[in-house]
């Protein structure tokens, strides 16, 4: 698959990780938004887990949480609100694995339907509305030098000791991802200057609440 390569003008931008609307962590996603609009920034990129997608998990279900379409109508206030506060800003959606449960229910539940765009995540969720790109959870993306994936392919469902460590051993090429639910920096230095990979920490609160990772 070719790379998704942004703009050479997308060069001012604000990485947001796994929103896992709607459990964000609001305090987090205020401060992420307040330093993306005291930095003028021109892009944004959503880096995957935007949606939660609870009741689409094979995990067992929580009654008490928010049914699937409470879930799209707050990340569609959301992805307004985002709109309004940066209205010149080009905003890429990355697929992550939790936004991607969408697609994999209908395929195991309704295949007949899967090919109907009507049920394609970013038509259900009209983000053409507020100008949101979505880019494939199976494609990367290159913004100069700098290459970003949500991280679920890379790791599958863990990480490991330093997980920055493994991204850079398994890239060899500056690397940013999500997934991990961590804040990790890794440094090499390499022929060509300092290489670097960064795992970045989510915005939610679903990491201190969830039936399927209750100790750590």
């Amino acid at each position: 698959r070719e790379p998704y390569t942004l703009p050479l003008g997308n060069n001012n931008i604000l990485v947001l990780a796994d929103l896992h609307i709607p459990y964000t962590h609001t305090p987090s996603v205020e401060k992420a938004i307040k330093y993306g609009l005291d930095n003028n920034i021109n892009t944004i990129i959503l880096l995957g887990d935007v949606l939660d997608n609870h009741w689409m998990s094979f995990y067992d279900k929580d009654a008490s949480r928010r049914n699937q379409e409470e879930e799209m109508a707050i990340c569609k206030e959301f992805l307004r609100r985002l709109r309004d506060l940066f209205p010149n800003a080009h905003i890429y959606w990355m697929k992550g694995n939790h936004c991607i449960r969408w697609e994999v229910y209908i395929k195991r539940n309704a295949k007949d339907l899967a090919t109907m765009n009507c049920f394609k995540l970013d038509e259900v969720l009209r983000l053409n509305e507020e100008k949101v790109i979505m880019i494939d959870d199976k494609t990367i993306v290159k913004a100069g030098n700098l290459t970003m994936h949500h991280g679920h392919h890379l790791f599958g469902r863990f990480g490991s000791t330093n997980p920055a460590k493994t991204l850079w051993d398994k890239t060899n090429t500056d690397f940013m991802v999500g997934h991990l639910h961590q804040n990790v920096k890794y440094e090499k230095v390499t022929t060509k200057g300092i290489g670097r990979a960064y795992i970045l920490g989510c915005l939610s609160e679903i990491g201190l609440n969830v039936d399927y990772n209750p100790i750590t």
